[in-house]
């Protein structure tokens, strides 16, 4: 037992010196052999526990300096892994990308067909007869008639309608161009359509044409000279308020300006009177167009507001006047100094001044008539009638029918007056009453910026003097 423990012993690596005869041996000498036989057992017990303990100091380290280094590399290793896996999974993305962005520029999202109104075709079923389905039939009916009647689409309306790629019976938007100026789009958003209107952009110009008028024949006249009926109307309606052209003694010549409104294709759509000159008997007469809070008005060139296009009542002012020298009711007469009922108004006014018809209706009346001297009467619809009396010349005839606003003659000072003015009447039922009530405030005249506007227009309109004009 004793040399086996010795010869492991001597095989062992040993880190500390270790001297087995120190181990054996103890401090005091041996003698007796059976004090050996029992303290033998325990060295050999310390020795080994020693030996283990050498062993493991001995193989320890490099274990634990290995694992260190083993995970130093697995925590490198597993980085750069990291890294590569999420390179490759940012490239699969792109690549997933990439195809996808492929497929949609391959593929269109919808397609496109123009389909056209026929002779009583509706909305409705011209869509189903191109497959749509009904829900989206009531949906975008329902949105284009919120800003346009469907009842106005007329046969030969274009129709461009856009259906989804994977369901021809779904539809993704719908236009419709009503006019050259404007064209209307819904478009599907969910389940329902939003329908807007898209103004189209047209092109401008502005253009001048001169020539002569015949006093019988002045629209005539007019388009002979190449310009359009809707602005040789619009140019007498704008002479007329300052002038009449069918009773000038010699022929008119005349310079107008108008603008043009266009497409890209050259197609024109609209045009408007911008000013009108002529020169009457020698007399120059000047009309320009303009807009004066947001309504069209006939101005002069001193910019007072002539007549207006829109918002006529049922009477209108009969003449520029400069003020009111005599009232309705009674009063002491200026000549005969007595007090007597003054069934009118007086509106002074200088001699010529144009005189208007109130209101449409028939002349009753067109002649010298006592004290009133050169004396006009209009019956118009329902019970009422209106007198122009003291005119210096009369434009109408008896049983001639006039429209609001045409002239019927001239103020003067004819018959019992101590001045030129206007004498005008309403009568109701044939009784007299109150024409300020009929006639509205004074002719405005511009002032402040709009003036200053008007005066800017005047000069981008650069109206040629006549051929014929008294200077």
């Amino acid at each position: 037992m004793a040399k086996l423990s010795m010869m492991r012993l001597s095989n062992a690596k040993s880190v500390e010196q270790i001297d087995i005869e120190n181990v054996v041996q103890p401090d005091v000498a041996v003698t007796n052999g059976l004090v050996i036989k029992n303290i033998l057992p325990y060295g050999l017990l310390v020795l080994a526990i020693g030996i283990s303990v050498v062993r493991y100091l001995n193989s320890t380290p490099p274990v634990i300096e290995k694992i260190e280094e083993i995970t130093d590399e697995k925590a490198s290793n597993s980085q750069e892994e990291l890294l590569d896996s999420e390179n490759d999974e940012i490239s699969d993305e792109l690549e997933d990308t990439e195809e996808s962005e492929d497929d949609v520029e391959s593929a269109p999202e919808c397609s496109e067909n123009l389909i056209t109104l026929g002779q009583g075709d509706t909305l409705a079923n011209v869509l189903e007869q191109a497959g749509i389905n009904k829900t989206d039939i009531q949906n975008v009916s329902t949105a284009i008639s919120r800003i346009f009647p469907l009842r106005k689409m007329k046969p030969g309306q274009e129709i461009l309608i856009k259906t989804d790629d994977n369901d021809k019976t779904s539809l993704k938007s719908l236009e419709i161009k009503p006019t050259e100026k404007y064209k209307i789009i819904a478009e599907k958003s969910g389940k329902r359509f939003i329908s807007k209107k898209v103004i189209i952009p047209l092109k401008r110009s502005v253009k001048s044409i001169s020539g002569i008028i015949l006093p019988k024949s002045p629209k005539s006249s007019l388009q002979q000279c190449g310009i359009k009926s809707k602005i040789a109307n619009d140019a007498l309606n704008a002479l007329g308020q300052v002038t009449s052209i069918h009773h000038a003694k010699s022929k008119v010549n005349f310079d107008l300006v108008y603008e043009q409104y266009y497409t890209d294709e050259g197609k024109i759509l609209d045009a408007n009177l911008l000013a009108v000159v002529a020169s009457v008997d020698g007399k120059l007469k000047k009309v320009y167009k303009f807009s004066v809070d947001g309504t069209m008005q006939y101005l002069d060139a001193n910019g007072t507001v002539l007549g207006s296009q829109k918002g006529k009542k049922m009477f209108i002012q009969p003449i520029v006047y400069k003020k009111i020298t005599s009232k309705f009711g009674y009063r002491v007469h200026p000549i005969s100094g007595r007090g007597k009922m003054h069934t009118g108004v007086d509106l002074a006014a200088s001699i010529g001044t144009p005189v208007r018809a109130s209101a449409s209706g028939y002349v009753a009346m067109a002649g010298n008539y006592n004290k009133y001297g050169k004396y006009i009467k209009i019956k118009h619809s329902g019970c009422y009638s209106t007198a122009y009396a003291h005119l210096s010349r009369i434009a109408v005839h008896s049983g001639q029918y006039v429209k609001q606003g045409q002239v019927i003659g001239y103020s003067g000072m004819s018959g019992y007056t101590t001045g030129a003015h206007l004498h005008y009447e309403v009568m109701q039922n044939n009784k007299f009453i109150n024409p300020l009530s009929f006639v509205p405030k004074p002719l405005q005249r511009l002032t402040g910026k709009q003036l200053v506007k008007f005066n800017a227009f005047k000069r981008s309109i650069k109206l040629k003097t006549p051929i014929g004009t008294k200077v």
